[in-house]
């Protein structure tokens, strides 16, 4: 600022004088102006020191002069001539910590944005998967593009001549380096999935099922892919949905073999992969020789087992059941050897398989306990507490006529239990004690109690802690996900309980469900990465296991294949999400809403608008960043509910849904 000629200065004493405020700042950065405008800062200092609240300004040139310097060291490290993540981190690091020495609120603000791009910058260098890669780009050059954009509307000294170079030259070598990571060529490998089986011709053409492997998890997407023969006779090959780096896939070449070739059984043929890259540009691999074995063309249907249980009934049958074990032994173990009034408190997400627990629990039992499995639906609304104690004694009866047991003499009537339910049930109970019987309650859907009137809950709910303190019997309750907040209402009559949250299969035991019921020649069916695709799908979900597995048997006998490969799990899960065959969206419930809308925490609605908006924007990468999802109604609470019930799994900032079949529905249908 220059004292003459002009009015700059004059008008900044007008406005200075209209806050005296602005005085004591003025005084308190003395310095700064001292240093970088000694003329000016002389010629305002003569108004200043006439105001009588400010008599005396002092001036520290040596630590001014030191803060400068400072800043100056901390934005020399930010000179990079390449993305380093250990530079960048540093480079973050030091400048953080002279953010509080910048001296405007404006430049403050610029700084502290600068300081997160590098720490975003140091990120981006160090991920390894092309698609996180882009992403973070993408939202680096973003930020980048809209800080150089306010700088330029809203110029400051500090950010024109000090921070613009280095943001600049950082935006151009990340444009630089995403530019070369964009056209590296990707490292293929393409193999047989039944290269220790045998394929069966028909009608001429052999049905190759191929692996293709895009190995380094860096390189760029290919798509538009092709497979042709180097030499031979094959139908036409494209697969266009992008692969990318470190992802597999495989994909079917239908070929005509020679008469030779189908005379020797064996034989190689040679197959080139044809893609377009980022740039549009077509390019060709290297041939891969692939064996090839034909074998006899005999065939006999698949039993299904998975079709009765397909529709959500529970697993009776032991050679169905798969996983639990521990949780089994352990509820078995309790409830026949330990003393009467213990209760299990099972509970996860609807079709999680408690129910089949329950059943396998039963058939474990000594055949000495009565296992009474009733259902908290069938209860009365208004008169839970009494139809309770009137289901559970006719139960108990039918329990001793399955046992071909006479029912005592003095077993209460109908109407004495509606007078005293209570009472009732603890007659019955000594009654059965008497005659060797130990008594397991099994109450089913027990949070539909949850949502019933809270007087009528509170009743039962106290009934329901006299029985269990009076050691009548011992209990298992099953419930869905309100379950912790059924607890939470009720904690002293619930009182001690042995709580099992029931979830996802894992890989292992979800590899057993889908093998063992169909063994052939006693070996598993699955070839290649079928079962890790299988598992990808269903999450371990044993529902949606049940689903994809009987529709996935009827889908090999209708082709009379008797292997199964990646390619025929990609087939049976599009018959699942798209065209006639389409699971309808109830199917789905159990992913969505964890008991019914009078205590849910989120509007079913809300869900389903936040789960489509996670499976849309986590196509390409896999994952939904958390702020995409900024804005929709009751994000943070929904959010929150998804991922506490396992429907949602979260990384850091980002989130995906665990059930892949559901993810691809919710693209195809919403």
């Amino acid at each position: 600022m220059q004292p003459e000629p002009g009015r700059r200065l004059a008008n900044v004493i007008k406005l200075l004088l209209k806050n005296p405020e602005d005085w004591h700042h003025f005084a308190r950065d003395a310095a700064f102006y001292k240093l970088r405008a000694p003329a000016a800062f002389d010629y305002l200092t003569t108004y200043l020191q006439s105001l009588d609240e400010i008599n005396v300004i002092q001036i520290d040139e040596v630590a001014e002069k030191a803060r400068t310097k400072e800043l100056e060291r901390a934005l020399k490290i930010l000179s990079l001539d390449a993305l380093v993540t250990d530079r960048l981190r540093q480079a973050k690091e030091t400048f953080a910590q002279q953010i509080s020495e910048i001296l405007f609120e404006l430049d403050r603000k610029r700084f502290a944005e600068f300081v997160k791009i590098l720490a975003d910058a140091a990120e981006y260098s160090a991920e390894r998967h092309f698609r996180e890669k882009e992403t973070r780009y993408l939202r680096l050059e973003a930020d980048i593009s809209r800080i150089m954009e306010e700088m330029s509307r809203h110029p400051t000294q500090l950010s024109i001549e000090k921070l613009l170079p280095p943001i600049s030259s950082l935006l151009e070598l990340l444009r630089r380096d995403f530019a070369q990571i964009e056209v590296a060529r990707p490292e293929l490998e393409l193999t047989n999935v039944l290269d220790n089986d045998f394929y069966v011709m028909h009608d001429g053409v052999i049905p190759l099922r191929l692996l293709l492997s895009s190995k380094d998890e860096s390189a760029p997407p290919i798509e538009a892919i092709g497979l042709v023969l180097e030499q031979g006779d094959a139908e036409p090959c494209h697969s266009p949905d992008p692969l990318h780096g470190g992802q597999t896939r495989e994909i079917e070449l239908l070929i005509r073999p020679t008469e030779k070739q189908t005379q020797d059984e064996t034989f190689t043929v040679n197959v080139i992969v044809e893609y377009r890259d980022r740039k549009g540009a077509t390019n060709r691999s290297r041939p891969f020789p692939l064996a090839v074995r034909l074998g006899k063309p005999t065939f006999e249907d698949i039993p299904n087992p998975y079709a009765r249980y397909a529709g959500g009934a529970p697993v009776e049958d032991e050679k169905m059941f798969f996983g639990r074990a521990a949780l089994i032994d352990r509820i078995v173990q309790c409830l026949s050897t330990g003393p009467q009034g213990q209760c299990f408190v099972l509970y996860g997400q609807k079709r999680s398989g408690k129910s089949s627990v329950l059943k396998q629990v039963e058939k474990r039992l000594k055949t000495s306990t009565l296992f009474a499995l009733l259902s908290a639906g069938t209860f009365s609304p208004g008169d839970l507490w009494g139809s309770f104690a009137r289901i559970l004694s006719q139960e108990l009866a039918f329990r001793l006529e399955d046992a071909s047991s006479a029912i005592p003499e003095n077993w209460p009537s109908r109407s004495e239990i509606k007078a005293s339910p209570l009472e009732s049930i603890r007659n019955v109970a000594r009654i059965l004690a008497k005659h060797g019987h130990n008594i397991v309650v099994a109450i089913d859907e027990f949070t539909y109690i949850f949502e019933e009137a809270p007087d009528d809950v509170g009743k039962f709910m106290r009934g329901w802690k006299a029985l269990l303190e009076g050691k009548t019997f011992n209990a298992i309750v099953v419930g869905q996900d309100t379950m912790p907040r059924f607890k939470q209402a009720f904690p002293n009559e619930f009182g001690v309980t042995h709580d099992e949250r029931i979830t996802y299969l894992n890989e292992e035991e979800t590899s057993d469900l889908a093998t063992k019921p169909i063994l052939l020649d006693g070996a598993s069916r699955y070839r290649g990465r079928a079962l890790h695709r299988l598992f990808d799908f269903t999450a371990g979900s044993p529902f949606f296991l049940q689903i994809t597995c009987d529709r996935l048997v009827r889908y090999l006998n209708s082709r009379k294949a008797a292997f199964i490969t990646e390619a025929d799990i990609e087939h049976v899960a599009r018959t699942l999400t798209v065209g006639s065959e389409a699971l309808p969206p109830e199917r789905f419930d159990a992913l969505v809403t964890a008991a019914g809308e009078k205590v849910a925490i989120v509007s079913r609605d809300d869900l389903w608008r936040l789960l489509t908006k996670v499976a849309k924007e986590s196509l390409h990468s896999g994952w939904c960043y958390k702020r995409e999802l900024d804005g929709m109604p009751n994000s943070m609470e929904a959010l929150k509910d998804l991922i506490d019930r396992e429907i949602l799994a979260s990384e850091g900032e980002r989130v995906r849904i665990r059930v892949g079949l559901f993810a691809q529905w919710l693209r195809a249908n919403q």
